[in-house]
């Protein structure tokens, strides 16, 4: 999830959204209550990451279906998500949910029931957080896949198998366009 300001912030004479940066996982409910409290009366915007907006709805779509079967399902889908047409996507997976039948007791994990009640359940959930096509004017990211892989370069770089440091604790200091070891 990110979370933006609704309102623009004037840095440098230039009206600019102003972002925070991702504040916890997006499926946790926790993380919306914290969102509810301490975000959105300051007019913020929450965004859920499409990445797992889109990964559910192609686990839906393919979800006893071949490729071929299931792949037009999933494009149109995703094309609707990105137009800012959910409500379109969650009425095609009810329909979906109608064809596969309702998830049982006996059904594991990855039943074709169970995967499409899944995502249809999340995106109800989420729905007001996929406002996409906002997102995209207000130059907001709409997904944080990009952070995250930089999260990770740093670690390795940092924490690679061949590390030493030479203070204890271990310590970095970063400063502006200057690297100090």
């Amino acid at each position: 999830m990110w979370c933006a300001t609704c309102k623009d912030v004037k840095i440098s004479n230039r009206q600019i959204p102003v972002t925070l940066g991702r504040v916890g996982w997006c499926s946790s409910s926790w993380i919306w209550t914290v969102f509810d409290k301490h975000f959105r009366p300051f007019k913020f915007l929450a965004v859920l990451d499409i990445i797992h907006a889109v990964t559910s709805l192609y686990a839906a779509a393919m979800a006893d279906r071949t490729e071929a079967e299931g792949s037009p399902v999933y494009r149109q889908w995703v094309s609707w998500l990105w137009s800012g047409e959910v409500s379109q996507v969650i009425a095609a997976l009810a329909k979906r949910q109608v064809e596969v039948g309702l998830p049982t007791d006996d059904d594991g994990p990855t039943s074709a029931r169970r995967i499409v009640s899944g995502a249809l359940t999340y995106l109800q959930n989420q729905q007001l957080r996929m406002n996409y096509p906002l997102s995209r004017k207000l130059g907001l990211p709409i997904t944080s896949s990009h952070m995250e892989s930089a999260i990770k370069e740093l670690n390795y770089r940092m924490k690679g198998t061949e590390k030493f440091w030479r203070t204890s604790p271990p310590r970095c200091d970063l400063r502006p366009d200057e690297f100090q070891r």
